[in-house]
This record gives structure tokens, sequence and C-alpha cells, in this order.
């Protein structure tokens, strides 16, 4: 199955250096170096089906009763919560730390990082950040530059975010796909109280595909999506819905300030780049926004040089409210 190699995302510190904080001397001029497209091979169909790959135990859905509200209680996400999540890919050898054959430990550890973030003053909301779609860097039978993962995949999930009490939230990388298209095709997920809603502009490149350079999109782009969700919210009766933007540097919404903020969601931008403390302090502060925006940070263990411990990252003014481990 595809994977995205660690060396790409060792690279995105350069290119937050580079775009976000260009003010620096220490910056070096240019993008940062692209994975080939051997590095990222598409498999014989568009379409992924990684429980095929995992044992049966492992595969199976215990199918858990949705709640009707959010997996911790009460019906607002944020100011009320701070959520904290583990990102990553739904199939073995996949980004990330959403280790697929055991996800009641995963469950675990993220039980225990989330727990370092409990004494700031909000009750934490743990979460599962399962990528959905996967921009790749060739086409598939579709000719689509992003695989989807499959129903029975992502129930896997719910199933196992809904033992613990967790949030799953899907992320969408739609390659020179659109964002609307991609998020429509889950619907049936997003109609549930306990699915939230990613969205990562790096891997949307229209025109070309997704190696060939960041990718970026629109306010306007944004803003179709968060209204049919927050629709969806409205019709069936859903509690608040997180909806998160990824970003490490500004032109990858250029327009940011044009995003809207329906009522029903809580409209949030990550601060999703790699580097030591300095680096990404700097770029939090550079792309931070102001309410009715909520910020998000996140930290990746082994690529950061040192990872922030949670006192630093409490520490960011305004605090974080979503924070991601990848």
């Amino acid at each position: 199955m595809p994977r995205r190699p660690q060396s790409f995302r060792a690279a995105i510190a350069t290119s937050l250096c580079v775009s976000v904080l260009s003010v620096a001397a220490a910056c070096s001029d240019g993008a940062p170096p692209r994975p080939t497209a051997e590095e990222k091979p598409v498999p014989a169909s568009a379409t992924v089906k990684p429980a095929h790959q995992v044992p049966q135990a492992a595969a199976r859905s215990t199918a858990v009763p949705a709640p009707r509200d959010l997996p911790r209680g009460g019906r607002t996400v944020l100011p009320a919560q701070r959520v904290v999540a583990f990102y990553g890919e739904g199939y073995p050898g996949g980004i990330g730390l959403l280790d697929v054959n055991d996800l009641d430990a995963v469950a675990q550890r993220i039980e225990k990082q989330a727990s370092a973030y409990a004494h700031y003053g909000r009750q934490v909301l743990p979460a599962m950040e399962l990528i959905a779609t996967n921009a790749v860097s060739r086409p598939g039978p579709d000719g689509s530059y992003s695989l989807k993962l499959d129903d029975q995949t992502i129930a896997r999930y719910l199933d196992a975010a809904r033992r613990h009490r967790m949030l799953l939230i899907l992320d969408f990388q739609p390659g020179t796909d659109e964002f609307g298209p991609q998020v429509r095709r889950y619907e049936k997920f997003l109609t549930q109280p306990d699915v939230a809603i990613g969205l990562d502009p790096e891997w949307r490149t229209p025109g070309s595909h997704p190696y060939a350079g960041t990718g970026h999109t629109s306010a306007a782009e944004i803003n179709g999506v968060s209204s049919y969700v927050a629709g969806l919210v409205r019709r069936n009766h859903l509690p608040q819905k997180l909806f998160v933007v990824h970003q490490f540097t500004s032109a990858m919404v250029p327009d940011r300030q044009k995003v809207s903020v329906p009522k029903e969601l809580s409209v949030v931008f990550h601060m999703d780049g790699v580097g030591g403390p300095g680096l990404k302090i700097g770029g939090y502060d550079a792309l931070r926004m102001r309410a009715p925006f909520r910020n998000g940070f996140k930290v990746f263990p082994v690529l950061d040089k040192p990872a922030m411990s949670p006192a630093q990252v409490m520490a960011l003014r305004p605090q974080p409210e979503v924070i991601t481990y990848q």
C-alpha cells in the first residue's frame, strides 16, 4: 500500500521557515523537496481496502451504538472541551500513530497522552484523526490522485473510538479533486454525532499531481464544505461538529479571513509544521487566528527536534484547543 515517506515530513520544516517565517535570516530560499512518484505508488485499485490486510480478529467491527451527544457528554466541542488526537493512515505501514492491528491499544495510548492536558481548565476529549482520502503521486483507474478508504475500514475505526468514548475525525487529502465531492462521499459517517472533519490543503493540488508542489485551497471552497456539513448538523439535530483546516504556510489558505464560521461548527486553523520548538512557536505565532476561529497545533514526536512537551504546547498563546500527534 502507498506510504508517504518520513523524509517528506522532515522537509516541511524548511517550507514553514520559508513561507511563514521569511523574516528569519536562518531560513533558506526555495520550496522543500517533494518525494518522487515512485515513493508513493498507486495500487491497482483507486480505493484502499486495508481491512483485508489486517488479521481477521483485528478487522472485526463491534457495531457500538452511536451516542446521542458528544462522546464524553455535552453538545459543544469548543470551547467546552480540548481535543487531543492521534493522526494517521488506516492501513498497515501507513504514516502516523494509528496502529491498525490493535486499535484498542492505540486508544489507550491516546488516553495517556490526553491525560497530560487534563489540568489546563477544560475537559479533554481524546480523538482519532483518520486519513479518509489520501493524496498519491499517480492516478488510479478512475483518474483520481486520491485513494479512498472503504466504509468497512472507517466503521472499524469508528467502533474503536466509540468503545473508548473518543471522537473520530475524518481527514481529507483530495489531490487534484475538490474537497466537496470527497466529503459528500462519507455523508453517512458525517451524520453521526461523534464524527468530525479535517481538511488538508497541503494535498489539494488543482492542475497538477500532489507531488508537483505544496497545495492550497480557497475560502470559497472551504465555505462550500462547511455549509454542507453545517446543514447535516441542523437536519440531523447533531451536536456541534469540529471542523479542522490544517496548514503550515499562509499560502495554503491565502484568503482565510473570508472563511465562514457557521454556528453549527467549531472552525479550527491547525498549525501543522515540523521543526524544533523555536521554529514551531514562531510558526504558530504567525498563523494563529482570533475569534470566532479556533487554533490547533500538531506535534511530531519523532521528527520534531526536540518534540515540545504538553507544558510547552500549553504555554502558546492563545492556548491550542486541538492538539494532534503524528
